[in-house]
Formats: C-alpha cells, structure tokens, sequence
C-alpha cells in the first residue's frame, strides 16, 4: 500500500513520537503472517499516532487484503477505537444497500459477537440515516436477545438517545427488555434525560409514567434535575410541584456535582412566583457573575417586580461583580423607589481604586442617572486611567446645558488631562454655549494636544454653521506653531524639491506654510486630517495639488515604510488625483502579501479620503477581495466606503453604481488622440482594453505611433493601468451582485451600463432578465455594441420601463433556455467576464426539503492546505479555534438569503503543515448572525437537532446552490448541474 508507507514514513519524521515497530506494520501488512502481527510491539503511553493509520484505509466497500491486515494491526496495538471512530464518518455517507459495518467487524478475529456490538456502542454513533438504519444499526437490530443484552451491558453507548430512538422506530418489540440496562449501564447519568426526550416524543404514554418513577428515585440530584425538565415540558400542569421540590433539592446541591446556575435560571423561567425565595437565597450566596447573569435576566423578563427580593440579595452580595448584575437588574425595573439603592451601589463602585471596576460602573452610570453623581464623576476626571475620565466625560455630557459652566471652569485647570476631559464633555454637549466655551479659550490653549481635541470638537459646529477658516487665521497659526518648523518633518523627504502647492487664489503656498500643512498632519496617528491641516486643505487648490500628493507618497514608500510615517498617505488622499490609484492599489496587495495588514488598511482608508471614482471602486472591490483573508483590510474597506455612501446621502450599493469612472472618456463625447495628420479614436474594446482606431481608414492598430508625444503616451498608459484595476473591481463586484440578485430599475440600468464606457461592455457580455414588482423573471435579453438590446435569438429587445433589471443566475432558467443562451454567445465567441451561466447548479431535491444535515461530504479526507486554499478563495472563513489550537470548521455568509452555511472539520490545526490532512464533517445552514465564531467560542451547533439548523427547504435556493457549488470545487469535485 503506497498510501501506508507515506504515512509511516511521515510518522518516522515526527522525532516526539517514539515507537519502534513502522517497519513491523509494514512487513505484516504485506505478507500478512501471524508471526509478523505478533512482532509488532505495543505503541507506549503516547498512541494518538494510530489515528495517522486509517487514513491508508479504502472505503469498507472496496477493502482489500491490505485493509483487512490494517485493521488487524489497529486490533492488535490496543486502536479499536480508532478503527470504529473511522467507521463512524464513513455510515454517515454510506449508501442503503451498503455494509460497511460487516466488512470491518469480520476482521475482529476471536472477538464474541456481543464484544463487537459492545465495543462498536462505545464508538460509533450514526445508528440511522435518512431514517433508515445504517449498517451498524441493521446489524444490532439482527442480534439475539441474549447478544443484545450482553453488549448493552457491557459498554457506555455514545449516543444513547438514537440507540432508543432506532429500536422504538425499527425493533420496539426489543426495547423493554434493554431499557433499564440502557438507562443504568449503557449512558452517562447526565445523559438519561436525552433518552427520556425521545421515549416521550415518541411513545410518551406508554413511558411516562415509567420516567417519572425513576425520576423519583434518582439519587444523583442533577440527574434527577435534567429529567424533570424533560417532564416538565411533556407535562407542566402534572409536574409542577414535583419540579418544585426536584429543583429546590438541585440548587442546593453541590456545584460540583449539580450545575446550579443552569438549575437557578430554569426556575425563574418556569416555576413563577413561588421560587423568589429560593432564588433570593441563592443570589446572596453566589460567588461569580457568570453563576447569576442569566437567572437575574429570566426573572426579570419573567417575574417583573416579583423578583425586587432577588435583585437586592445580588446587591447585597459580597462580589462585586454579582453587584453589578443586581445593579443593572434593579435600573431596568425604572422604579424610583429603588434608586436609593442603586445609587449607593455605584458611589461605592465609583470609589474603587481599580480602573476596570471603575469603567464598568460607569457603564451603568451613562444607562441611568448620571445627574444623581455628578460630585463623584467630577472628582473622576483627574483619574489616573484615560478610559476612566473620558468615560466619566461622556456620562457627565448627558446632563447637558446643566454642566456646561463647571466644565469651561476646568479649560483652565493645571493637568492637561483633566483639560481634555473637559473638552470632551463640551464638545459631547454640542450646544452653542459648549461651543462658544470651547472657542474662547482655543487661541489661550498652550497643549498641542489639547487644542487638537478643541478643533475636533469645534469642527463639526463650525461645519453647521457654515463658518470657514481663512489664510488670516492660517497665518496666526503659523506663527503661533514657529518653534515647531525648524526642522524638516521627515528626513526622507526633501521638501524643496517638492512640486508647487498653490491656494484656490492662485498664489502659492511658501516653504513655511507647506511645512506648517506637512508638521501638523504629522501629528495626527489616524488616517483623517489632522483639526489645522483640515483648514489648509479646504484652501488648496485640488486641480493643481495631485503632483505634490504623488511625490509626498512616492517619497515616503521609497523610505522605510514606518508606520509612524504613514500620514503621507493621508496627505496623498487629501491632495491627490487618480494617478496615485493604481500606486496605492498596488502597495496594498504588497503589504498584504508580506503580513504588514495595518499598513495595508491605512492605504485603504487613504484611498477612501481621496474620494474619486477611481478610487472608491478601489476601495469597493477591496472590502470584496479581502473579505475572508486579511479581514481587517476588507473590514476598513466595507467601513470607509459604507461612510462615504453616507456622506453623499446614498446606499453602498448605489455608491457602488456611480463610482465607475470613466478615465478619459467623457459621455456623449469620442477620445481623440492627435498624431500629426492623422489621429486615432480611443475605445474600449469587447475584451475590455483599449483600443486605438485610426479615424480615416476606420483600422485598428496595437498601439499610438511615435508621432503622438511622450505626455500622451504617459497619459494613456495611466489610463490603462487604471482600466485593469478598474475590470478586476467590476468583475468581482456584478458577480457579487449576481449571488445576491441586486436589482436596478429599467431607467437607471439604461443610464448605468448603456453610455458607459467601461460598463457597456460587461453589458454585452452577460445575460440581463427583466422582473415585474413581484420579482417573477418576464425576459431575457443583452447589449449590443451599439447599445440595443437583443435575444438569443438574435431579435431586438424592447426594455419596458416599469420594470427592474437584474443579472440572470442560471436557478431561474430551465435547461432549454440556458442551453439555448451558451450558443447564441458561443456563435458570436462571447466570454463572460466570470461563470454565470455556466456556473454550477444545485438544487435540493423535494425529499430533502425537511432534511438540515448534508452528509455527501462527511467522513472525505483531504489535504488540509488544499482545503484552506480552495475554500478562502471562495469566500469561506475560519470558524471558532478550540482546545489546542484545533478549528472546528469553516462557515460562508450570504446575508441577503439570512443565511450562514457551516462545514465541521476534524484533524485542522493553526500550526498544520503542507503534509497534514483533515477530514471533513456534516454540512449545516444556519440563520444569519446567529453563531458566534472566533477563539473558544465553542457556539457552532454540534448537530441538526440545534434550534439555529435550517431545513433545505427553508435555505434560498440560490444562497442553497452556491453553497453547495463551493463545496464540491473545495472537495474537488467537477462541477455540473445536478440535484442533490
């Protein structure tokens, strides 16, 4: 098996692991002696290694010799339970008439047949798929009573729960005599509960009252807890008293044994009124947040009021964390006759030394009434912490008007600290008595610091009111800042080489001002104008500013690239044009590409601050590109465009239509070039690069002749380098669209993609469908190089106004009319830009509309690199990492639909290398936002029985379809229209 001597000598490699006997399992496993088995010696303490051994292993349907003698090599080294384990994901894509389970258990040679079922209880779980039993389950419902009960007896099952579920379903006749044996020897008692669920799902009056005796005779208090909440829920009005006296006897076991805070939050949610005592008790006793953060919510949701006993109990608990809980329970019952209380609690808090204690009650200040304080939050400003003052500052800010003549009092105060505070209390106030106390004493503010937080708060009333700063008060401010100018800001830079900056009056902008706009920007750590170089820029003339932002930024990436230098590419978004673009564009994939991604997002956020359309599609196609891998670029992408949406009064989607630019081209209007007595007209071409046409002869050439001069080659070999960035852009956001289905009304696609110059092309290479008001597709039709709409076959198309336009996803069609649109673009050797019609298809099938688990790719084993690749590339993220560094799996978004999709994985570690494998689980669709995902998180459902699960049915069938389209391209399978 050349399978088996990769993994051995993969294994041979791991210096850690030190076993003696790879060569011994290779010789038994090629001549298959006894005596060879025997001379394998045993594995040692440290035997995970033997899980690396199944991965030799064929499908039990097409085992050989060689697999027969593995497994025995497994048996002999003491791995049955990785054998069994393997097994395990294997049943769960095993087909109806295959045994997979027979094929294995053969070859536990001298094992009784109720020490096989025995040890096959102890590992393999999937006793039923599609309903139906697997092989494994077929193969205990054909064992004798006797063997039956012998195996039962003689393991802990790892699923209990199904192993009844598949006798009620297939063998009811063979339950009875198995259960109490299930219940005492066969589960864990923190298990037995799972069993009653499904005995009283599906035969509740036959067993009920069996599982409520044996409920009260249970000794083990938790156990006996998680029945009683199965018969509870079966039956309330017959087990309330019962729960009752269960649920008091639970909480006042040991935590050790009894989960006391699930036990406390159960009460609350169900038993009423009467348990207030109890949970009063138990909140005074309570030692951690986490034991009564969800009692203290449940009571409040559900007993309201009633529960006032519990919350001062919390209040009047030692922790001070528990406090808090009681706290914040006791503000949401808004009654004044417990602000007393609550008060006190936070004076107490507000008094602590540590700074985390600090901010939390202050959290709970801004929540309440931080006027009932204010002596305590104004002492809170000469805090040691920042977060502390400035959080004290925020809550003092909703007081308003009331609090505005104490802080400007403090604008004077000695520590600059404390000064800033104040600024930021008036500049949260907003009002124009906060405002006029912020500019009365902005010009006496000795504290650079200081006064950049005054211009920060000053800005936005200034903006409201229209005010403008002027070159007079820029002047002042020089000479205010001239001890700070006599040096230069960088030494990469040299500033007297720079290209000319001249004001909207025309004059230019000396040597002193440059290096007053350069010094200040300096300053600032974020990518936004520095409060003072924001007033220069505004009285710079934009037209003429793009060579001097171009050689800041070429200077600066030609230095060191330190991230203390990185407000040159502020200054390059603030002064510069389209010619910095592709620059920028460029140097963010560098960056990426090296691990230097908070560099990478400042450009991105550069690039926003430049605000063309160039460069917002840039930025539009970077929140896409970056969206799983290197997230935080992705993320500031999806960020600054989001706010640049919102600073033009538009959707991102809508900013998304309009940012398209159009480089040379003018609407309505031909790009001439002249070169001597000829010129050429400059197009964009079906393939989406320029074309040059030589008017008279109507004749197309490769490129300009050398007539034209070295400024317009230069120029339109920008124009080219911005047209590549702007077709990647393009393509990767309409075929986002397409997943999501965007819509666009008849006149504004007609306005959008018909005159465009870039646009009309990706018109013409793909299928459009127009849909009435209740989405339902009414035709098919593309554009034609001189912009008419046309069929497939081959008639003009009449767009009719009232209806919205979209891109077609091949879901919506039948085959008949897809098959027909691939010829008529294939006869006129059309390409489109990304698969559309041709992309794969997958559809759920009617009997599986009610199925949640999708099993096809369960138990494959893949290379655990080549997975990772396939997947992030088509925009698959990393779930939660768990113990040891393990992944748990991947998981796909598709927020239009309302739904994330989710693969398990197994054997997927952080530090895995080239060579490793993982094995692939089950496939759940879960509801949008609703698992958590990130380091020990653990929030994934385990299986499909987890609320969050969705029914096939239920999943958009195009969210369905392209889910399933990346599932098989990861798993390398070839893609094809099918159905599942």
């Amino acid at each position: 098996m050349g399978r088996l001597d990769d993994i051995l000598a993969k294994l041979r490699e791991y210096r850690w692991i030190n076993y003696s006997g790879y060569d011994r399992i290779a010789d038994y496993v090629r001549d298959g002696s006894d005596a060879a088995l025997r001379a394998i010696p045993a594995p040692g303490q440290y035997s995970y290694w033997t899980s690396e051994l199944t991965r030799a292993l064929r499908d039990p349907a097409d085992w050989r010799e060689e697999d027969c003698r593995l497994a025995h090599v497994l048996l002999h080294l003491g791995a049955d339970n990785v054998l069994w384990e393997w097994l395990d994901h294997l049943l769960a894509r095993e087909g109806p008439s295959q045994d997979f389970f027979t094929v294995v258990a053969r070859e536990c040679r001298g094992w009784s047949t109720s020490k096989v079922a025995a040890n096959a209880l102890q590992r393999l779980g999937r006793f039923v798929r599609d309903g139906q039993p697997t092989s494994f389950g077929r193969y205990l419902l054909a064992l004798s009573k006797k063997d039956l009960e012998r195996a039962v007896k003689s393991a802990e099952c790892a699923n209990a729960a199904e192993f009844v579920a598949l006798l009620l379903d297939h063998g009811p006749e063979r339950l009875d005599a198995v259960l109490s044996t299930v219940l005492d020897r066969l589960c864990l008692k923190s298990d037995r509960a799972q069993v009653f669920q499904v005995l009283l799902q599906k035969c509740g009056d036959r067993y009920e009252q069996f599982i409520a005796k044996r409920t009260e005779k249970e000794k083990d208090r938790w156990a006996q807890f998680c029945a009683l909440q199965v018969l509870h829920a079966y039956a309330p009005e017959r087990y309330g008293s019962t729960a009752l006296a269960i649920s008091r006897r639970a909480l006042k076991g040991n935590w050790q044994k009894v989960n006391r805070d699930q036990v406390a939050e159960w009460m609350a949610g169900n038993l009423g009124v009467e348990v207030v005592p109890d949970l009063t008790e138990f909140a005074g006793k309570a030692t951690r947040q986490h034991d009564v953060a969800g009692m203290a919510h449940t009571a409040d949701t559900q007993l309201g009021s009633a529960a006032v006993p519990v919350f001062k109990a919390l209040l009047a608990n030692e922790n001070a964390d528990v406090r808090a809980v009681g706290v914040e329970s006791l503000m949401r019952l808004q009654s004044p006759e417990h602000e007393q209380a609550v008060e006190a609690e936070l004076r107490r808090e507000l008094g602590e030394k540590s700074a985390d204690r600090v901010l939390k009650s202050l959290t709970l200040a801004m929540k309440w009434k931080p006027e009932r304080i204010l002596d305590v939050l104004w002492k809170l400003l000469e805090h040691r912490s920042r977060p502390v003052r400035m959080a004290a500052a925020r809550s003092m800010a909703s007081c308003g008007d009331a609090v505005v003549d104490e802080s400007a009092a403090l604008l004077v105060h000695k520590k600059a600290d404390v000064r800033i505070a104040a600024v930021e209390i008036l500049a949260s106030i907003g009002s124009e008595r906060a405002t006029t106390a912020l500019e009365q004493r902005l010009d006496e503010e000795s504290s650079e610091d200081v006064r950049d937080q005054m211009l920060f708060g000053l800005e936005a009333a200034w903006n409201a009111q229209g005010r403008e700063t002027t070159k007079t008060d820029i002047a002042a401010r020089i000479k205010r800042t001239k001890d700070k100018l006599e040096d230069p800001v960088a030494d990469w830079l040299a500033e007297d080489t720079l290209p000319t900056l001249k004001w909207t009056d025309g004059k230019r902008l000396s040597n002193r001002e440059v290096r007053y706009l350069l010094y200040r920007q300096s300053r600032a750590k974020e990518i936004r104008p520095d409060p003072e170089a924001a007033a220069v820029y505004r009285l710079i003339d934009r037209s003429r500013s793009g060579s001097f932002a171009a050689a800041v930024l070429a200077a600066f990436l030609q230095s060191g690239q330190e991230a203390t230098d990185r407000w040159a590419m502020t200054v390059a978004g603030m002064l510069g044009d389209d010619a910095v673009v592709p620059v920028l564009a460029a140097q963010i994939r560098s960056w990426a590409e090296s691990n230097r991604g908070k560099m990478a997002e400042w450009a991105v956020q550069a690039l926003a601050l430049l605000g063309t359309d160039s460069a917002l599609l840039a930025v539009d196609a970077m929140a896409i590109r970056y969206r799983t891998k290197m997230k935080n670029i992705g993320r500031a992408a999806a960020e600054s465009f989001a706010l640049a949406a919102e600073r033009m009064g538009v959707t991102p989607d809508e900013l998304g239509d309009r940012v398209v630019p159009w480089l040379c081209f003018a609407p309505n209007e031909t790009c001439l070039i002249d070169a001597g007595q000829k010129q050429y007209e400059v197009r964009i071409g079906p393939d989406l690069k320029l074309r040059y046409i030589e008017t008279k002869k109507g004749k197309a050439v490769k490129s300009l002749p050398k007539s034209v001069s070295a400024d317009v080659k230069t120029e339109m070999k920008g124009v080219a380098a911005n047209l590549r960035e702007v077709v990647k852009a393009q393509t990767l956001r309409l075929e986002n669209l397409l997943v999501r289905q965007r819509r666009w009304s008849a006149t504004r696609w007609r306005e959008l993609f018909l005159p465009h110059p870039i646009l009309l092309p990706f018109a013409t290479r793909l299928v459009w469908g127009t849909y009435d008001d209740s989405g339902q597709l009414c035709g098919l039709f593309r554009a034609l190089e001189d912009r008419t709409l046309t069929t497939n076959a081959d008639d003009a198309y009449e767009l009719p106004d009232d209806a919205s336009v979209g891109l077609v996803h091949p879901l919506e069609i039948d085959d008949q009319t897809r098959t027909a649109w691939l010829t008529h673009l294939a006869d006129y050797e059309i390409e489109p830009p990304f698969p559309q019609l041709e992309r794969e298809v997958v559809n759920a099938a009617e009997d599986q509309h009610d199925q949640k688990n999708y099993l096809a790719l369960d138990g494959a084993v893949l290379n655990g690199m080549t997975f990772k690749g396939r997947a992030e590339r088509l925009g698959w993220v990393r779930g939660s990492v768990v113990d040891a560094g393990s992944v748990s799996g991947y998981h796909k978004s598709f927020p239009t639909a309302g739904v994330d999709v989710i693969i398990g994985i197994e054997g997927m570690f952080m530090g895995m290398d080239m060579y490793d494998e993982i094995t692939l689980g089950p496939v759940l669709f879960v509801r949008d936002g609703t698992v958590k995902y990130g380091s020990y998180q653990y929030d994934e459902p385990s299986d499909e029985s987890d609320p969050r699960v969705m029914r096939f049915g239920d999943v958009a069938a195009i969210a369905f379809s392209e889910a399933m389209g990346d599932l098989r391209r990861i798993a390398g399978e070839k893609a094809g229209n099918s159905s599942e």
